[in-house]
């Protein structure tokens, strides 16, 4: 054989080869990375009256403040300043009437609004506190934003709900057979949005309660990710004109579900899969995610930590991946990307940080 025509057979062989693992079908989320990775190692944050935050369950910064969600606590909410180390308040308290909670699963921050939202997903109500009474107020009490709306999907019970504006609100769990609800406040305009997997074979009325997770947006360009709790499924979305375009979708697992009927009604017991996204933060240029690694027949409490994040841009592009030194139960990251605090159970919830060079990320 031609010595020429050998090597153009060989070059051949090798660039079908390149191309063929280019198009390997990814298995899970950190496929999309390199396997190398930037190990960080934690802290311990000490500050003042640590002993009186009772069973933390996530956390947020803003600004200054470490705002801590409480589970099973007389309040639902803790304030650590954080340049002064040194626990505030609490606020939030348990019950039914004006500003008080029977079940709250979020708390997001609106920096144009200086404030922060907190829905109460028992008494439907949105509640936000201005940073303002927080910090000075002794007893802060929220405003419900959807008392007296006249739209009635201000009255819808949604697994998540964000604010876009003063006057436009996404719910996550929606209606007429969309994953998604825009709504406005002021008025009777509602859009559904979003498609269900073709796997999904359950009613629409059953669909959203087997779609539950994490939703968070970013006001500085409108856009939206979701990250379904139980699986690997995670969405990059543009907010425009009442509209959510996807721009970024990864598939490698869907939820497991199964129909488990009680009293009569069939309800959704979602199985938590091995690899799982556990939780969101986010700064104004990327999206970190919490991401869990273990085999599916792990128990339950070993998939609710993770070592790993992964970090995104907000088109769905991966950026870069972190290794922690601990396991942690949920993150939280400041303004500047510079540190992220976390969850860790040591055996008890402590909350601890992990510095990080945010210039290396590109």
């Amino acid at each position: 054989m031609n010595i020429y025509k050998y090597n153009f057979i060989i070059l051949i062989i090798v660039h079908l080869a390149f191309v063929s693992c280019g198009n390997k079908k990814k298995e899970h989320l950190t496929d999309y990375f390199p396997q190398s990775s930037e190990k960080l190692r934690h802290e311990a944050f000490h500050f003042s009256n640590s002993e009186k935050v009772l069973n933390p369950v996530e956390m947020m910064i803003c600004d200054s403040l470490l705002i801590v969600r409480n589970l099973h606590s007389p309040s639902f909410f803790s304030v650590i300043n954080i340049n002064q180390k040194k626990l505030i308040k609490h606020f939030g308290d348990a019950g039914e009437g004006p500003g008080e909670f029977i079940i709250n699963l979020q708390i997001d921050k609106m920096k144009s609004l200086k404030s922060i939202n907190a829905p109460d997903g028992g008494l439907i109500r949105m509640y936000q506190y201005s940073i303002d009474s927080i910090l000075f107020s002794k007893s802060p009490l929220p405003v419900d934003l959807f008392s007296g709306s006249s739209n009635k999907l201000a009255k819808y019970r949604y697994n998540r709900i964000l604010q876009i504006n003063d006057s436009i609100f996404v719910g996550m769990g929606g209606l007429y057979g969309g994953r998604f609800t825009i709504f406005n406040r002021y008025n009777k305009d509602f859009y559904s949005f979003g498609k269900y997997p073709d796997e999904v074979s359950l009613s629409n009325g059953l669909k959203s309660e087997a779609y539950q997770g994490n939703l968070i947006y970013n006001e500085y360009n409108q856009n939206i990710v979701f990250a379904e709790s139980s699986s690997e499924l995670l969405e990059f979305y543009h907010f425009e004109k009442n509209k959510m375009q996807l721009q970024k979708g990864y598939y490698t697992s869907i939820p497991n579900y199964s129909l488990v009927n009680k009293g009569g009604e069939n309800h959704i017991i979602s199985s938590l899969h091995g690899r799982n996204i556990k939780e969101l933060t986010y700064t104004k240029n990327y999206v970190y995610v919490l991401y869990v690694q273990k085999e599916d027949d792990a128990s339950l409490l070993e998939k609710s930590k993770g070592d790993c994040i992964l970090v995104f841009d907000w088109k769905g592009k991966p950026i870069k991946r972190y290794q922690l030194d601990c396991e942690v139960k949920t993150i939280t990251i400041n303004e500047d990307g510079s540190r992220i605090y976390a969850l860790w159970d040591n055996p008890d919830p402590e909350i601890i940080y992990f510095d990080i060079d945010s210039k290396n990320q590109n």
